[in-house]
């Protein structure tokens, strides 16, 4: 689960830089158009991602279920 997990992180810095490479190359000088985010790690944090991946805790399958039981009492 956590190689899945890891796969998907890179598909997600994946799309993220397209998408930022792709306004760049769009801005221009005139007319007040400057990025947000003037570098690409401060639009996508590749390895926050990475380390929220691998500090998540397997989730046991009646997680919910007793979280559901603790909200009701």
């Amino acid at each position: 689960m956590k190689a899945e997990a890891l796969k998907w992180v890179d598909h997600d810095y994946w799309v993220h830089k397209q998408a930022y490479l792709g306004f760049m190359v769009k801005a221009s000088k005139g007319k007040h158009q400057t990025p947000v985010y003037r570098r690409f790690d401060q639009f996508f944090d590749y390895e926050g991602a990475v380390k929220k991946v691998e500090n998540k805790k397997e989730d046991s399958r009646f997680e919910g279920i007793a979280k559901l039981i603790k909200k009701g009492e």
